[in-house]
């Protein structure tokens, strides 16, 4: 049996929690060797796991309910149709995307972040965002000690308030 089969068949928050952790980790070490290219690779996805676990735990799921295909895309029309967020372009995959889902739909539920803490975290997203993409899997180009120290930074501070985006007890790295 290969690795692939044993992979669970959906992901939970929990396993998100647990695999963010783990990327945060993977891009440390690899940035430490001189490798910031793929570290930053991982940091990306670092920070949308750790979005969208606290947008769905901000939701209301339990750490250990299943979050199959469907629930990612009723979350994408949610936040598109109904909250209005318009930055759709690779929706799943978008910090940028899933920081403004988390706003907006805090604000649905009368319980806005501060504005300066939610400009924040937008922000840092976008920055992370301009150095950060899916696609870096199939390029490669140098990355800089400035862009690597960005997109850390950004990462961090997302993770440092991942409990006030989800409204939960700490999960920090």
């Amino acid at each position: 049996m290969g690795l692939r089969d044993r992979l669970p068949k959906h992901d939970t928050i929990a396993q998100f929690d647990q695999a963010r952790i783990e990327r945060w980790k993977d891009a440390d070490a690899l940035a430490k060797r001189g490798r910031r290219y793929g570290g930053v690779y991982l940091l990306g996805y670092f920070v949308e796991m750790t979005l969208k676990a606290a947008f769905f735990r901000y939701f209301g799921l339990p750490p250990d309910t299943p979050i199959v295909g469907g629930d990612l895309k009723a979350a994408t029309q949610l936040a598109i149709g109904e909250l209005g967020v318009s930055e759709d372009s690779e929706s799943q995959h978008n910090p940028v995307f899933w920081a403004r889902a988390i706003v907006l739909f805090r604000e649905s539920f009368d319980d806005p972040l501060p504005d300066e803490f939610a400009l924040q975290l937008v922000w840092r997203s976008q920055r992370l965002k301009s150095n950060w993409a899916v696609a870096m899997r199939y390029r490669q180009v140098h990355c800089t000690i400035k862009e690597w120290q960005d997109i850390h930074e950004d990462a961090h501070w997302i993770n440092l308030n991942y409990t006030a985006l989800a409204g939960v007890g700490s999960a920090e790295c």
